[in-house]
């Protein structure tokens, strides 16, 4: 009779399919029921393998000491086998509370002293060391435990605790074998070697699958850290290709601006328009974002007559698009040291602001107040207050009370109000008042040198 080796191969891969492939997919099941009952949404690759691996560890370990109670009552070991039970039932309390808890760390402490208490006492009930068949060496799980699972100071606090009990349990040997139950000769011998072979091959497995956890989250990263590559490499592209795209806009619309601007006279009213067009053009062209453009702008400091300035603002809100501007404040010049093209920007956006905010048929008040050393420019308008938790952050780029969806409202012209004070030399402040909203400017006094 012909041994035919491909009816073997077709016995073998008929085992694996009837018998192996069944139970690789109830433990992948069981993994994925340990996966959602421990793991928060939070955790990173490590944590998430440490704590399934901890689990996996934990139902290993309450398998065996069940197996070690049952031998404990048919050899009539009642004590034994009541201290194993016990550890069973601390353990599987301890879980209980992980799943409800999540607390990883208290966890794992738990059953590391847990398991310490339980291999000294089992060890001290048997009679002692070797009498006991090495119990106590699943204690050295504990500084194990802690190494893979927990830092370094808390590895070392379970390592000293470990060695004090086994100096304990040889101390004591010989006063607990007087009153201990011993097990036959035999038995222990044999109970050594199951334990010594159970605890190699278990560390080996858990180190194992460690490793092969730890091998798959690397790979996992690799590739996540390659598609953040290729995102920053596209962003990159996008940025430089949008930049081009604004130089080029910033091109276009410079070129009939300066046209325009050679066809008015320095005195003509279109001119200072269009130069502060032009003025705004420049700030921004050739930079990577608008902030950069706002904090890099030139400022040129001259003595400026801020009381005619306001009142020639408020005569020409309305052509600008925002009515029922007042002005009110001295009537003789009032030098500050300002640059009046920044400076009408400055106000520019807060008369915006204001008048985005006011009912309809109030006015917009600016008020012009002097001291020794500054003046003080206040822009009132009624209407809602700013909300407490904004007023502190409405000079910062970007920040705003209106939809993100909004595109014409990026929270930005109050930063540039910021932004260009503070290159004048001046402050500005926003408050609530009774009836509305008031900022303040604040600009110093010019003074001529003498």
């Amino acid at each position: 009779m012909t041994h035919n080796p491909n009816r073997e191969d077709e016995k073998t891969e008929g085992f694996s399919r009837r018998v192996m492939k069944p139970i690789s997919l109830v433990y992948k099941k069981f993994i994925r029921h340990i996966h959602v009952a421990v793991v928060l949404p939070a955790d990173d690759e490590l944590t998430k393998i440490r704590k399934v691996s901890m689990v996996q560890a934990q139902l290993i370990g309450i398998l065996l000491t069940s197996l070690w109670g049952v031998a404990f009552i048919a050899l009539h070991y009642w004590l034994a086998a009541a201290m194993n039970f016990i550890f069973v039932a601390l353990i599987l309390f301890i879980l209980i509370g992980f799943i409800l808890t999540k607390n990883f760390i208290v966890y794992v402490n738990l059953n590391i002293f847990v398991l310490l208490i339980w291999a000294l006492a089992l060890q001290s009930a048997l009679g002692g060391l070797f009498k006991s068949g090495l119990i106590s060496i699943w204690a050295a799980f504990c500084p194990l435990i802690a190494s893979l699972m927990l830092n370094r100071n808390t590895t070392i606090f379970w390592l000293i605790l470990f060695v004090i009990e086994m100096v304990i349990a040889i101390l004591l040997e010989q006063e607990v074998s007087q009153w201990a139950s011993h097990l036959p000769k035999s038995f222990s011998i044999a109970n050594g070697i199951i334990n010594i072979t159970s605890f190699t091959i278990l560390m080996i497995g858990t180190n194992l699958y460690l490793v092969s956890n730890l091998e798959d989250a690397r790979k996992r990263l690799d590739q996540l850290l390659q598609r953040v590559n290729e995102d920053i490499d596209k962003e990159k592209i996008r940025l430089e290709q949008d930049k081009n795209m604004w130089l080029a806009v910033g091109h276009e619309i410079r070129s009939p601006l300066q046209s325009l601007s050679a066809l008015y006279g320095k005195d003509d009213e279109g001119h200072r328009y269009i130069k502060r067009m032009l003025d705004a053009v420049q700030r921004l062209y050739g930079n990577a974002a608008p902030d950069e453009a706002f904090q890099k702008a030139t400022v040129q400091i001259e003595p400026l007559d801020v009381a005619n300035f306001l009142e020639h603002v408020a005569e020409n809100a309305p052509a600008a698009g925002i009515p029922m501007v007042t002005y009110s404040g001295s009537e003789k010049p009032v030098m500050v040291r300002a640059d009046e093209s920044l400076l009408e920007d400055v106000i520019t956006h807060i008369l915006v602001n204001a008048n985005r905010y006011r009912p309809s048929d109030t006015d917009i008040a600016i008020r012009l107040e002097t001291n020794d050393n500054a003046a003080v420019i206040t822009i009132h308008n009624k209407g809602p207050y700013i909300p407490d938790g904004l007023i502190g952050r409405i000079f910062e780029y970007g920040v705003s009370d209106q939809d993100d969806n909004n595109k014409e409202h990026r929270g930005q012209g109050l930063f540039v109000a910021k932004t260009y004070m503070s290159k004048m030399g001046g402050t500005i402040d926003a408050k609530n008042v009774i009836d509305g909203v008031e900022f303040m400017l604040r600009l110093a006094i010019w003074r001529p040198l003498q």
